[in-house]
């Protein structure tokens, strides 16, 4: 197996560290990171040839900026500084969507295990499904995973569009979110113990589906945007 190794370069003077960092602190430039994948050297007297040769794989790259006057009498650098928080925040606004897209492929994948087994499953002569109280879990699955599409499209439509998505971003990334979770969860349940085993795929998105309401900033700072926007 191959083995990789992430490091952070500065592209000014070469600094190098294993540590996660954004600012080289030789020389105050911006680092690069870069993983590296180093391909198995064969064992014995193998006969294919091997290239072991280290490749260095730049995930995130800093260029710098044009400092040469426009028309306009602004370069590159002038239009930037002092706006990379604004820049910040509508990376975040795009992200939210990005997650809220996530979290609604895990709740349709833990759906569709779900509604899959309770289809197998027999208990007393028939399949779980037949039965009330798995077929209203299943039931609010579908329902909630159905809104969250539809929260999440308008959001990406507007973010297409150009338009302002801070609290709509929102919205769809806390209500996606969410509902992942939740998903995850009762697909574990309809599955009882086997839910817990390898053998289902429930219980990988049940691992997965917790972080969906952190990245991206928590269900609580999703609220706390959506509160601000509605009362200003």
């Amino acid at each position: 197996m191959a083995k990789i190794r992430s490091k952070f370069v500065c592209q000014n003077c070469g600094y190098e560290t294993g540590k996660w960092l954004g600012k080289c602190p030789e020389c105050g430039s911006f680092s690069t990171f870069v993983e590296e994948i180093e391909k198995p050297q064969p064992k014995g007297n193998h006969p294919t040839n091997y290239n072991t040769d280290v490749t260095p794989k730049i995930l995130s790259e800093i260029k710098p900026f044009s400092q040469e006057r426009t028309k306009t009498g602004l370069s590159e650098l002038d239009r930037v500084l002092g706006g990379g928080f604004v820049q910040a925040l509508k990376v975040l606004d795009g992200g939210r969507i990005s997650i809220g897209a996530l979290s609604l492929g895990i709740a349709k994948g833990a759906y569709e295990a779900a509604l899959k087994y309770s289809k197998e499953r027999v208990q007393f002569g028939k399949p779980i499904s037949s039965f009330q109280g798995i077929s209203f879990k299943l039931a609010d699955m579908a329902t909630e995973i159905e809104a969250s599409e539809l929260l999440l499209h308008k959001a990406a439509y507007l973010k297409n569009a150009g338009k302002s998505v801070t609290k709509i971003g929102a919205m769809a990334k806390m209500f996606a979110s969410e509902v992942c979770v939740k998903a995850a969860n009762e697909a574990v349940q309809i599955h009882g113990g086997y839910g817990y085993t390898k053998e289902f795929p429930v219980e990988k998105f049940y691992r997965d589906a917790k972080l969906c309401t952190i990245g991206e900033g928590t269900t609580e700072i999703q609220k706390l945007v959506i509160a601000r926007n509605i009362l200003k």
